[in-house]
């Protein structure tokens, strides 16, 4: 699964970053519970 860690778009990259720290975090939390890895990937 991939969580994009870059967005050049935004200002505050270090914001951005934790965000998708926290993003990443979750899904592997859900993944680890049983969810399906191709949802998953498609909310990330």
């Amino acid at each position: 699964m991939l969580v994009p860690k870059n967005n050049f778009a935004v200002a505050d990259k270090q914001g951005s970053e934790q965000k998708a720290l926290d993003i990443a975090i979750e899904f592997r939390e859900r993944a680890a519970n049983g969810e399906d890895f191709d949802q998953l990937q498609k909310e990330a």
